[in-house]
């Protein structure tokens, strides 16, 4: 069982990560995965498969499928959650707790508020990150939100990760964040927008890079004609 402490008022959440040994693994997780979307008490709010890894010379965590599921309460039994979890406490799996975060709601708000949200974006953006110093990577943000926002990247959530590791290794995460890619031509010329290679700086300044991987994910969630934002209702 696992309690969330000091956070009664930040929406929880369930990261699941997997990586499927063998068909008959990933015919038992689908079957899981759709027990989940018919649930009463817990909403499916991504589910979603690599399109590619932006470092795969040097993978921190591999994985064929990953879920993000929204709670109704502040706490969670892993052990009733789900069947398949039961069975796959081995390495090809990572659960992790986490929390919205709403700073960048204050501090980025135009990376928030998407005036193309009607329209279904080509790819979702994955940055897992380790972070060592948040100022560092405070500037990338600020620096690089004009040139994203040109060019319709958005983010859908920054979840922050518990300490614990429910499942798997004992990876020491602190953020995943989820973004929105109009086109990958639009993010080509984001990255090439001159504020973005001094900010990188910065951003390699401010994570582990051992400890964070970013990869590109298709939605699987088909019946979604845009992806979730989970800062909908509270901006």
């Amino acid at each position: 069982e696992f309690l969330f402490q000091n956070d009664e008022d930040k929406k929880k959440y369930i990261i699941e990560f997997v990586k499927f040994e063998n068909e008959n693994d990933r015919i038992e997780y689908h079957s899981y995965v759709q027990s989940l979307l018919s649930s009463n008490n817990r909403e499916v709010v991504y589910y979603m498969n690599p399109a590619w890894n932006t470092n795969p010379d040097n993978p921190v965590l591999e994985w064929d499928e990953a879920i993000i599921i929204q709670l109704l309460n502040n706490t969670v039994s892993i052990n009733s959650t789900t069947n398949y979890w039961n069975t796959k406490r081995n390495n090809n799996g990572r659960i992790w707790m986490a929390t919205l975060n709403t700073d960048i709601i204050q501090k980025y708000p135009n990376l928030v508020v998407n005036p193309e949200d009607t329209t279904k974006p080509m790819f979702m953006f994955l940055h897992l990150m380790k972070i060592r110093n948040q100022t560092s990577v405070d500037v990338f943000d600020e620096q690089t939100q004009n040139a994203k926002t040109s060019n319709g990247i958005y983010v859908k959530a920054w979840l922050d990760i518990a300490s614990q590791t429910c499942i798997g290794d004992d990876e020491d995460f602190d953020q995943l964040r989820i973004e929105t890619i109009r086109t990958l031509k639009d993010y080509g010329v984001a990255v090439n927008d001159p504020n973005w290679a001094t900010a990188s700086e910065y951003r390699m300044n401010g994570i582990q890079t051992d400890k964070t991987t970013s990869a590109f994910a298709n939605t699987l969630l088909l019946q979604q004609d845009t992806i979730t934002n989970l800062y909908d209702g509270i901006l």
